[in-house]
């Protein structure tokens, strides 16, 4: 009997998909998530879950969905189709489009496409400014934010995942197209590939048709409703449905097809200084599963997650899109990889014990969490988030005595996390896709085989009276031009107690003071946005938000900073 392989194929993409939606979205009436799996042999795309939660209106095919970072992607596409189609070169350097940014003349196309510009980080300084997260910016907001403010690092000598670089990038691309962001992506990538129901914002208006509705968590099994896609061009702001993430992928796998040589452009990425070769490429990342080697990204904003996984060599191409970032979407993405090729991961649900079966000849290159004793106290990520842990009522009995369950909190979020029945670390019990457990000395956070956070210890070093008033009082953020209040309540036995920390014009939020850590030393303070870290004689320190490297503040006023003698907090914003 003659078998059909690309129909045989076509059967395996579907149920792929068709198990991973289920994974993705368990509430048919909550915010919903497609998932797409592409291979030379056809499309399946599978819906689940509301883009509207308002209206009930259902995520289709053609539902325009936000998918946040994954426009690096796209921004970078745009650019290696414009270099090929000679409007610049890669070695092209900054000043000549934009010489008021300090080291313009160093910086070149490709240090931003694979993040080794040095420039500051425009979401870390936006908000110190008083923006909030949700606040929408142009192009022009993004340049005004970082000009004039010297880079972090040399540029080329090393890599930092950057926001800027990507808006910097798109700004590029529309100028040299004498065109808007929008119409040259179109252009040079959406059209080509067919992606029709999406589109990218350059217009802090812009809506389209029928699209998704992006939120967020507000308790007792409800939800509020963000901002659609708040976030600037070319690092943000793209919409594309499960339809136009088909078209996408099947541009990916064919590098010689519509979007010609800059698909294998995407992936290449250059040695460093010191001959290493990081896993940053054109606006994603390479990797490779059980040597099956990938490229894509994760992405996740206010309200939306996203995550897309390209294996060239296996004609194999996943995405998963959600319009919540509570969606497990890393979990949904290695789903829909097992069930469409037959490797195992063992952080994946329903995967079987042993990886060695024979309907499992391989196994991902990612370490096992291990469970190890709790966690206790202030632990910070490498991205600069603090995150604290508890003991908690959801422990459970074992022989060996009872295993702590954990209470997690970090930023405005705060959950709980049970021991893993297998011994591989501790469960969020509100997504049973997150792992929490042991590497090393470090602390892994993993949603499947995608790693969100991974932890070091605190400062444990008590920070006395003295030296904590010594870094009350305003600190002058030039960059974003702005400062930050630190007050501190006079000691009444805990010192750490009536610590606040006012930014720009927004209000007072509670900090809460970490320890001293002996490398500065520095005064570590907590807020939900991120860590100020302020030298023991207050006059100088660096406020460290997302993967911020760190935005200078100086000293400006002395004093517990409860207020000016106008009224106001000294600052302004933008």
């Amino acid at each position: 009997m003659t078998v059909d392989r690309g129909a045989h194929r076509a059967r395996g993409t579907a149920q792929a998909a068709a198990e991973a939606v289920e994974l993705l979205v368990t509430d048919p009436d909550g915010p919903g998530g497609a998932v797409v799996v592409v291979d030379l042999h056809g499309v399946s795309i599978a819906c689940r879950g509301r883009a509207v939660l308002e209206h009930r209106i259902d995520v289709g095919e053609h539902t325009p969905m936000y998918t946040a970072s994954l426009a690096k992607i796209v921004t970078a596409l745009a650019v290696h189709r414009a270099v090929d189609d000679g409007a610049f070169t890669r070695d092209a350097t900054l000043d000549r489009w934009f010489p008021e940014l300090a080291g313009a003349s160093s910086i070149t196309v490709a240090h931003l496409l694979q993040h080794r510009s040095g420039l500051p980080e425009y979401h870390a300084l936006r908000l110190l400014a008083g923006h909030h997260v949700e606040d929408r910016l142009t192009p022009a907001d993004v340049i005004g934010l970082v000009a004039g403010m010297s880079p972090w690092f040399a540029a080329g000598s090393r890599v930092s995942y950057n926001n800027t670089n990507y808006a910097v990038l798109a700004e590029i691309v529309a100028r040299e197209a004498g065109t808007s962001w929008s119409e040259a992506v179109r252009r040079a990538v959406l059209a080509p590939v067919g992606a029709t129901d999406g589109g990218v914002r350059d217009d802090p208006g812009w809506t389209v048709a029928g699209m998704a509705g992006c939120y967020v968590p507000a308790g007792a099994g409800s939800w509020r409703r963000s901002l659609q896609g708040c976030t600037s061009v070319g690092d943000g702001g793209l919409w594309l449905s499960p339809a136009d993430l088909a078209a996408l992928l099947r541009a990916l796998l064919v590098p010689d097809g519509a979007l010609g040589p800059a698909v294998a452009a995407l992936s290449h990425v250059d040695p460093l200084p010191d001959g290493s070769v990081p896993a940053l490429a054109s606006g994603c990342t390479t990797g490779a599963t059980a040597g099956h080697r990938w490229f894509g990204g994760l992405a996740e904003f206010v309200g939306a997650k996203a995550e897309l996984r390209v294996y060239p060599d296996d004609g194999l191409a996943v995405a998963v899109v959600a319009n919540t970032a509570a969606s497990p979407v890393g979990a949904a993405v290695d789903r829909a990889v097992i069930a469409a090729t037959g490797w195992r991961s063992a952080d994946s649900p329903d995967s079987p014990d042993s990886p060695d079966s024979p309907d499992s000849p391989e196994a991902p290159e990612v370490p096992e969490l291990e469970h190890g004793p709790a966690p206790s106290g202030w632990w910070i990520g490498a991205t600069g988030g603090a995150w604290r842990f508890e003991a908690s009522a959801e422990g459970e009995g074992t022989r060996e005595g009872t295993r702590e369950g954990l209470r997690v909190t970090t930023g405005t979020l705060r959950f709980d996390a049970a021991p893993s029945p297998d011994g591989h670390g501790w469960v969020v019990g509100a997504r049973p896709s997150v792992r929490i457990g042991w590497h090393g000395a470090e602390l892994v956070v993993r949603d499947g085989t995608a790693e969100l956070a991974r932890l070091r210890p605190g400062p444990s070093v008590p920070v006395d009276a003295a030296t904590l008033a010594a870094v009350a009082g305003h600190h002058e953020c030039p960059s974003a031009r702005t400062t930050l209040v630190v007050s501190v309540a006079p000691p009444d036995g805990s010192i750490t107690a009536g610590v606040t920390v006012r930014r720009g014009s927004l209000p007072p939020e509670p900090g809460e003071v970490l320890g001293l850590d002996e490398r500065g030393p520095t005064v570590v303070i907590a807020t939900s946005w991120g860590l100020l870290r302020l030298t023991a004689d207050g006059l100088r320190g660096v406020a460290v938000l997302g993967r911020a490297e760190g935005v200078p503040l100086v000293r400006i006023g002395r004093g517990d900073g409860s207020h000016d003698s106008d009224g106001s907090d000294g600052g302004g914003t933008r």
